[in-house]
């Protein structure tokens, strides 16, 4: 697993808006669109993605979501790229990104809000 530091984008700040919530991926939904940077896909180029699925988890603490969309930069070799963050509320987001050698991308983000 990836730990992302340091005065580069936040991870965090790709999947959810930087504007404070109490629920940050309360902000999306299925249909919804984000574009997506190296520090969750592991790629050169930023990636528009489309939230197919989303679900809370089975006990009930934090959310899944599917994410799919299409690289202009794809690999030369399909690539399998993870990441995780915890921003300064204690939030914590997963990232797992697999993207096709035809540039297409598949990502599963988790979060899991603070317990505060």
């Amino acid at each position: 697993m990836i730990l992302l530091f340091g005065s580069c984008q936040k991870a965090a700040d790709e999947v959810t808006p930087n504007v404070p919530s109490a629920d940050p991926m309360g902000q999306l939904a299925v249909g919804a669109q984000w574009e997506q940077g190296g520090a969750v896909t592991g790629l050169d180029c930023p990636v528009l993605m489309t939230v197919v699925s989303m679900a809370v988890t089975d006990q009930g603490a934090g959310t899944v979501a599917r994410w799919v969309g299409k690289a202009t930069c794809p690999p030369d070799k399909k690539l399998s790229f993870r990441a995780s963050y915890t921003n300064e509320a204690g939030n914590y987001f997963e990232y797992q990104t697999i993207t096709e050698t035809d540039g297409d991308v598949k990502m599963v983000t988790f979060y899991l809000p603070s317990k505060q």
